[in-house]
């Protein structure tokens, strides 16, 4: 009898923990409402756990056919309400992100289904390079980059300019690869990189695809279009393409750290043969470039040969050839064209040919010991209109004035320099033009004569001001 009893208490005992095993919830919580079953498989995450990229997907499965999974990837236990999957997903950036996954089908359940993941950002196997398109180096404020993306796997990104401590700045979306210019933002100064980032996404949390070494911005060193042989008279002349606000040059004509605020250009002081060092720095606020500097040597000054014979009361020393001279209200002399009593004036050229010699000379100039040598000058006209009767009674309108700057060697050849035409389309007035004369410049050419010549109506006057020849050494 008592044996009998010990065997129904060991059944009792059995039967009780088997329904306990079967009331229990998931991970073997108690779950009386809804219990795990044997009849629904508990699904399969693959990868399962590991290391992975946020471009990289996770996919869930199970065996149980009709069955649905619901999924959780913030560690939370999954229930029916969970998000349903319904495709493979991708997981967001994270040291350690937990996915869980249980498969219902009507009223029954499987167990939960559990992986770990490290997620990172994919790394492209190109990176950014940047390449500066300025002559300085660093780069400086306000340049363009030349950028090159390259990628197997990547078809465009985002591409932006990261400065620590701010913002990031966009440069725009760009087709990989890519190998092209970009226009860094603002007049910046500092470190940087550029950054591709997964394109048509928030930059906070987008996917970092690649990022370019660092680079320096500063400002640009000034500039001068003065030679290292700088003449006596001349004056030294600097300059910046930095438009940001408050910029200054600072400069020292003794090689020291430049302090002398540049007010505009300034004479040297120097004597023939003295050399001197001319440094200069960009400054803005207490940021300042690195330093322009660049050695002179002072020689004898460009000789100025003839002055502008408006500027003359005395007129004698230059030759008006079939023309006259008038003044106008302002005292300034100009040139009238004589005509000859047919519709044109009395100064033609034709095939090349100057015929009539109407002309304003500047006088004769030795130009053998110079090695080079220039005219400029200022000119306009007013060209004049009159109504002629012809023979069949019609009325023809004729008018205009034309100059021509002509050169006449030591063989006593006139050569045409230079044409109003071949200037202006137009007639203008206060035009300005500067012809180079360094043909005539040398051995062979001790005699130069420099004229104006003058073709017009009867009537036209023509102005030349402001007139420079210069001989230089």
């Amino acid at each position: 009898m008592k044996k009998l009893q010990k065997v129904s208490i060991l059944i009792l005992i059995s039967m009780l923990v088997m329904s306990l095993f079967f009331a229990c919830g998931p991970n073997g919580e108690d779950d009386p409402n809804n219990p795990s079953t044997d009849t629904v498989a508990k699904p399969t995450i693959t990868p399962n756990g590991g290391e992975i990229t946020t471009e990289d997907t996770v996919t869930l499965a199970t065996t149980t056919t009709d069955a649905k999974i619901f999924y959780t990837t913030d560690g939370a236990d999954p229930t029916n309400t969970s998000t349903e999957y319904t495709a493979p997903f991708k997981l967001a950036e994270g040291e350690a992100v937990v996915v869980k996954a249980i498969a219902y089908k009507g009223e029954d359940k499987s167990k939960v289904a559990e992986a770990t993941f490290k997620v990172t950002a994919p790394q492209v196997a190109n990176d950014i390079a940047v390449v500066c398109t300025s002559a300085d180096d660093p780069i400086v404020a306000g340049s363009v980059l030349n950028v090159k993306i390259t990628s197997d796997n990547v078809a465009s990104v985002d591409v932006y300019q990261i400065e620590e401590g701010k913002d990031p700045a966009s440069l725009g979306t760009v087709d990989v690869p890519f190998d092209g210019t970009l226009e860094v933002v603002g007049k910046m100064l500092g470190t940087y990189k550029l950054r591709a980032y997964k394109a048509g996404e928030n930059v906070t949390s987008s996917t970092l695809y690649g990022e370019s070494e660092p680079f320096e911005v500063k400002l640009a060193k000034p500039t001068t279009t003065n030679v290292a042989e700088v003449r006596v008279d001349e004056k030294i002349s600097l300059a910046t393409t930095v438009t940001i606000d408050g910029v200054e040059i600072h400069y020292s004509l003794d090689g020291s750290d430049p302090t002398t605020k540049y007010e505009g250009e300034f004479e040297h002081g120097k004597a023939i043969g003295d050399t001197f060092t001319v440094k200069a720095k960009t400054v803005v606020g207490g940021d300042s470039s690195d330093p322009f500097e660049m050695a002179f040597t002072v020689v004898d000054a460009d000789v100025l040969l003839s002055e502008d014979f408006q500027d003359k009361e005395d007129l004698s020393a230059y030759t008006i050839v079939n023309n006259e001279l008038i003044q106008d209200t302002a005292g300034e002399w100009k040139i009238k064209a004589l005509g000859n009593g047919s519709k044109y004036a009395s100064c033609n050229v034709s095939s090349g040919n100057f015929k009539n010699d109407s002309r304003l000379e500047l006088g004769e100039f030795d130009l053998s010991t110079y090695t080079g040598a220039n005219i400029s000058f200022d000119f306009g006209a007013m060209y004049t209109y009159y109504v002629q009767t012809g023979t069949g009674g019609e009325h023809v309108e004729e008018g205009g004035m034309d100059l021509k700057l002509v050169v006449k060697d030591g063989e006593g050849e006139w050569t045409m320099l230079w044409h109003e035409a071949d200037t202006l389309p137009e007639n203008v007035d206060n035009a300005k033009a500067t012809v180079d004369l360094s043909a005539y410049v040398g051995a062979g050419h001790t005699a130069v004569k420099v004229a104006f010549w003058v073709i017009g109506l009867d009537g036209a006057w023509t102005t030349v001001d402001n007139i420079k020849l210069i001989g230089i050494k």
